[in-house]
Order: C-alpha cells, then structure tokens, then sequence
C-alpha cells in the first residue's frame, strides 16, 4: 500500500520536474481516489484531515498561477506543535491565512470553491 506521505512525495517530485497544473491535476484525481478506495488511508486522514491539503490542494500564488499547495516549514512545524501540545484542527488555521490577505474577487472565489470542495471529501469520510 502507498502511503500518504508518499504520494505527497510523488507530487512534489513531479511539480519540480516541471510538468504543468494539467498534470498536477490529473495526479490529484489519482490520488484523490486512491485514498477514497483504501480504508487505511480513509482513517489516516480522518485522524488527520491536514495530510488532504498536500495531497490534493493548489492555490494561487502571488504570480496570480494555479500551483500546488505544499505545507511549509512555518506550517509543518504547527501542526506538530499543535499534536504535541493536544489542540485540535489545526487545518483550520493553516487554510484561514487566505481571509487575512488581500486578494482579487476572482482569487477570493477560487478559494471558497477550493474549501467547499474540502469540506465535502471531508464529509464524505464520515
């Protein structure tokens, strides 16, 4: 079984590799419906709902393109804080840095689709 770790992995890679969003995408169905498929994985992200956002995540980037979104060290240690300490849904903060910033009426929608479409794979894991 693959884990989630490492199809973050895989779509970093291939991001690096230079292959475009069309790619990135199609990998994102992939392992959208790889997790979905295998109960293990259902349970993984149950327990920890922020493993989705390097998994099937994009956003926009400041040079207004669609790219992957990958956690950074700010964020990866977060959420291990968050863990060690015992605090719950950290996901919620990681996601809330797009209200604080000021973005196009078009980013902003992107967004509101991007979090709708998380809320409802998180929904369907319970």
């Amino acid at each position: 079984m693959v884990t989630i770790e490492e199809m973050v992995a895989k779509r970093k890679l291939r991001w690096q590799e230079g292959r475009g969003i069309e790619y990135d995408a199609q990998l994102v169905s992939v392992i959208a419906d790889n997790i979905l498929d295998t109960p293990e994985l259902v349970a993984q992200v149950r327990a920890k709902p922020y493993l989705l956002i390097e998994c099937c995540f994009s956003l926009v980037d400041k040079n207004k393109r669609n790219v992957p979104f990958f956690l950074n060290d700010v964020q990866k240690d977060f959420i291990a804080q968050t863990e060690r300490l015992g605090r719950s849904k950290p996901y919620f903060v990681l996601i809330s840095f797009f209200c604080s910033r000021r973005v196009s009426q078009k980013e902003r929608e992107y967004e509101l689709v991007a979090y709708r479409t998380f809320q409802k794979r998180r929904f369907a894991f319970t």
